[in-house]
């Protein structure tokens, strides 16, 4: 009777049980506001198989400003830094610089920094599981080219990985460990190309 129950109330109220998902979601997600930590991302097709693996850094102060650095064997460096991001590829010697609001859709700094209501307005949100590892499935919303799923998956109130689904049926798991909620040093967010590298704006206009 309780089972029949709790379907009739999701079944009757949906939009308050998909609310209170966003809530319960932004309430984990409130610490992550401000946050630096370890990460490992492993990547795979379609088929499941591995195409890369590489660990990293990564540093978040809002929605608007992060810092992502992978080593060997594809260096990079990410940081967005309020107003573009920028992506230098060590290895080419590299920078594009792109508009942040149009590279935020859907990434982490976009989820991780937002709010109950901009996660709901962006993505139908589920919850499963209970206890003490819970998962939500965030959907986008809108027509993503990009993405098509992303998952958190909490270990309490632990927020550990993080898997992101595009639009080609490749998965990519970002496990993230040694988790610091100091507030990062507010230089991190800073980037200036290194004098030797090919620097390529698709920006409207260019500085």
């Amino acid at each position: 009777m309780r089972f029949a129950w709790i379907i009739f109330v999701c079944c009757v109220f949906p939009g308050q049980a998909v609310a209170d998902s966003a809530d319960q979601l932004a309430r984990l997600l409130a610490p992550y506001q401000q946050f630096s930590a370890d990460f490992s991302q492993q990547v795979t097709d379609v088929r499941g198989q591995e195409l890369n693996t590489v660990k990293g850094r990564l540093a978040l102060d809002g929605a608007r400003r992060f810092r992502w650095q992978t080593g060997a064997p594809f260096s990079q460096l990410i940081v967005a830094d309020g107003e573009v991001l920028w992506i230098f590829d060590e290895d080419l010697v590299q920078v594009q610089v792109r508009p942040l609001d149009t590279a935020l859709s859907a990434s982490p700094a976009a989820i991780l920094g937002g709010s109950a209501e901009s996660l709901e307005t962006e993505f139908s949100i589920e919850r499963i599981g209970a206890g003490s590892r819970v998962r939500f499935d965030l959907q986008p919303r809108a027509n993503d080219a990009v993405t098509a799923g992303v998952s958190l998956v909490f270990s309490g109130e632990t927020l550990v990985v993080l898997e992101f689904n595009d639009a080609l049926g490749q998965t990519t798991v970002l496990t993230l460990d040694s988790v610091d909620f100091t507030t990062p040093d507010p230089a991190q967010f800073v980037f200036v190309p290194p004098p030797d590298a090919d620097v390529m704006y698709a920006l409207e206009t260019a500085p």
